[in-house]
């Protein structure tokens, strides 16, 4: 694998995603500090958004997606 390759790949490995074995990817970070640095980073920065409170929903914003989601469901 290379840097590039991880890269792409990088997101679904972060979320566990796709059924991909992952073999290829964490042997390229045992061998690639920078490829270590960068997924240790985005997994910090991933914590740390995770952590913090969602903002609240705008009362607009929340009738749209409340419209949209009635529209969506299956008549009984």
């Amino acid at each position: 694998m290379r840097c590039a390759q991880l890269i792409a790949e990088l997101c679904a490995y972060l979320d566990q995603e796709g059924p991909q074995a992952w073999a290829d990817f964490e042997a390229h970070l045992a061998a690639c500090r920078k490829c270590r640095q960068l997924v240790e980073t985005c997994r910090q920065t991933m914590l740390l958004y995770r952590s913090e409170p969602l903002p609240p929903l705008p009362a607009a914003m929340h009738s749209r997606l409340m419209t949209a989601v009635r529209r969506a469901r299956p008549a009984k």
